[in-house]
């Protein structure tokens, strides 16, 4: 069966995908076109619970996916990857969070980044300096997240931040972020490949989430 499902998804990579490759090189822009037909494959719901539409696909067929779709283009690829990773995360998540944007994802109508690496500290998610207050039924969210590939044309980042900025790894938790909220925004880097990943700079000053984007428990983040 994975062998077929490999086959099928490298004829669609080879056909759809590899054509474009260039042009979206070129551009530098996202293959939101093909990322959209990725969707109605049923690709970008690969990791995506069934009960929102997706495959719920074990972690070697979503390699497989991966690996064929990143032969017709890379940044399909890539962007697969993170959708795997997002999904898998989001399971924790409330489910007015979960009802709101898993579906989307699954279709390939939505585009979910995920923001761990900052300027200061890589992906060094124990030191990071980007905080989440917490005020009643609210976070506030302050700080800059760095090299998030996919930001410039995401619809929400999974944003990890310090709820508790003395408590190391365990201090660090996730929220899911809508880029049209209040106090986010983004500048593009450039790149000198993979521009159609669109790698950029995230900025979020004072940005108030509501309890339900929390995702998990707080301090959960590094172990999500």
């Amino acid at each position: 069966a994975q062998q077929e499902f490999a086959r099928v998804v490298r004829t669609f990579a080879l056909e759809e995908l590899a054509p474009k490759y260039a042009h979206w090189d070129r551009t530098g822009e996202f293959p939101a076109e093909q990322w959209r037909k990725m969707g109605q494959l049923g690709i970008t719901g690969i990791c995506i619970p069934d009960a929102y539409g997706g495959q719920e696909a074990d972690c070697v067929t979503a390699g497989i996916a991966a690996e064929e779709v990143a032969r017709g283009d890379f940044n399909c690829g890539y962007a697969l990857i993170e959708n795997c990773l997002n999904g898998e995360i989001l399971r924790h998540a409330h489910d007015t969070v979960k009802s709101r944007w898993l579906p989307g994802m699954a279709r390939g109508d939505h585009i979910v980044a995920i923001a761990v690496t900052e300027a200061r500290g890589g992906s060094d998610a124990a030191g990071m300096q980007t905080r989440a207050v917490r005020h009643g039924d609210e976070y506030t969210l302050s700080g800059e997240k760095s090299g998030i590939s996919m930001v410039m044309p995401a619809d929400a980042v999974v944003v990890f931040a310090k709820t508790d900025m003395d408590a190391g790894a365990r201090g660090v938790s996730a929220f899911l972020v809508p880029t049209d909220f209040p106090g986010v925004s983004r500048t593009p880097l450039c790149d000198m490949g993979e521009r159609a990943i669109q790698r950029g700079s995230l900025f979020l000053d004072d940005v108030h989430v509501q309890r339900d984007a929390l995702i998990g428990e707080e301090g959960q983040g590094f172990y999500l």
